[in-house]
């Protein structure tokens, strides 16, 4: 009997050891759940999902190039919530040099500093994730964008936005326990 509860406990200790994508290791965030209801928001072409706040507002849009899920907690200010996007953008994606010294150049250009630039996995598909920060409309600012390749046609663009200096991992680490579970179709 001391045998078949040491199993289930190192069984127990390992499973929830690897529950933590690569990208909430990165930003030291510890699996937890958030204490709402949730609704399960897909987007209009029925290509991905993600399990979001009942009490989130979100916004849904697509045309030729991609299909997005806009969604943030609007029942707090701007500088106590956090902005999700998430976008399947119709394009094909590789994480070269080429790619690189654009999302360089996209930062540098709004003024922001990259403060993280790797590659990743995410969702179980190789991902590139840039980690930066700056200021925006007299706030401080910090983006997490992470690419992700679905296919050979397809990228998944996870944007996460935190503005303010208030709690700004625990709301990083939140929003992280909510895109780990995006459900691609």
């Amino acid at each position: 009997m001391k045998y078949l509860t040491s199993l289930f406990l190192l069984f127990l200790l390992i499973s929830c050891s690897d529950k933590n994508s690569e990208l909430s290791n990165h930003f030291s965030c510890e699996n937890t759940t958030i204490e709402t209801e949730f609704k399960k928001v897909k987007d209009i072409r029925n290509l991905f999902s993600v399990a979001l706040p009942k009490h989130w507002k979100t916004n849904l849009y697509y045309d030729n190039a991609q299909t997005s899920i806009f969604a943030a907690d609007t029942t707090k200010s701007l500088t106590k919530s956090v902005l999700l996007d998430v976008t399947l953008v119709h394009n094909p994606v590789t994480f070269d040099e080429i790619f690189i010294n654009k999302a360089i150049a996209s930062s540098n250009e709004i003024g922001l500093k990259d403060e993280v630039l790797k590659e990743i996995h995410f969702l179980d598909k190789p991902s590139f994730l840039q980690h930066s920060k700056g200021k925006k409309n007299n706030y401080s600012y910090e983006v997490v964008n992470v690419f992700s390749k679905v296919n050979s046609d397809n990228f998944l663009l996870t944007k996460i936005e935190v503005y303010g200096d208030s709690a700004v991992s625990k709301r990083l680490c939140n929003a992280i326990n909510l895109v780990n579970n995006i459900q691609l179709k």
